[in-house]
């Protein structure tokens, strides 16, 4: 896995440290025993959030993240090879469902609808957001490398974030791919179309946009 093994051990590192600014978890509530992590890397959240008495359940498209996960955590942990589009599991079966870094890089309304799909009544949702700034860091490090195809890539990534922001839809890259950014005026009116109720925070240098479903 290479590089990215070493990211995924990174943030393990990360979200042990409780002192470290750059992490970020949800603080999980009573009663929230099924946890869902979509884009979960090697299952770092997971683990850092605490396994007993829990069902702990990751998915990413990282193959080789999975396999070193399932490797190293053993049985402490479900993960399966899956995207957020099309999340393999049940309706109506999962307390909490995070995405802590992934929800960029995926097909925005749709992940959103799918983690609505697998919570139960009452359950919750926790997302962390790519800002605009964020995306326009990159046109700047496109720019110093002189790379036209990495500058064709952020423009689509700024105009899929504006189409979001304006139509709440976003559009694949030419690689089928997708990514955006996201403001939290945008997710959280997709997350109010899809009857959750919206709280959005910044924690350090995150910011944070939690949804919650009514009871029943």
């Amino acid at each position: 896995m290479g590089k990215n093994l070493d990211y995924h051990l990174e943030e393990l590192r990360i979200a042990l440290d409780s002192g470290d600014s750059r992490r970020v978890l949800p603080q999980v509530h009573d009663g929230e025993t099924t946890i869902l992590d979509v884009g979960c890397g090697i299952g770092q959240s997971l683990i850092a959030l605490g396994t007993e008495g829990r069902r702990c359940i990751g998915i990413d498209v990282d193959e080789a993240a999975i396999a070193h996960g399932r490797k190293t955590f053993g049985d402490r942990l479900q993960l399966e090879v899956a995207g957020a589009e099309q999340i393999p599991l049940e309706a109506g079966t999962v307390d909490l469902a995070m995405c802590r870094v992934s929800l960029p890089y995926t097909n925005v309304p749709r992940a959103l609808a799918q983690m609505r799909r697998v919570l139960r009544p009452g359950g919750r949702i926790w997302l962390t957001l790519h800002g605009r700034r964020t995306a326009q860091g990159y046109l700047g490090e496109a720019w110093q490398a002189r790379s036209p195809v990495r500058m064709a890539h952020v423009l689509y990534i700024l105009a899929n974030g504006w189409l979001f922001e304006l139509t709440g839809r976003v559009l694949p890259y030419v690689t089928g791919r997708y990514e955006s950014w996201q403001s939290p005026q945008a997710v959280s009116r997709a997350l109010a179309r899809l009857g959750f109720e919206v709280a959005v925070r910044v924690e350090g240098r995150h910011t944070v946009v939690e949804g919650q479903l009514p009871p029943g």
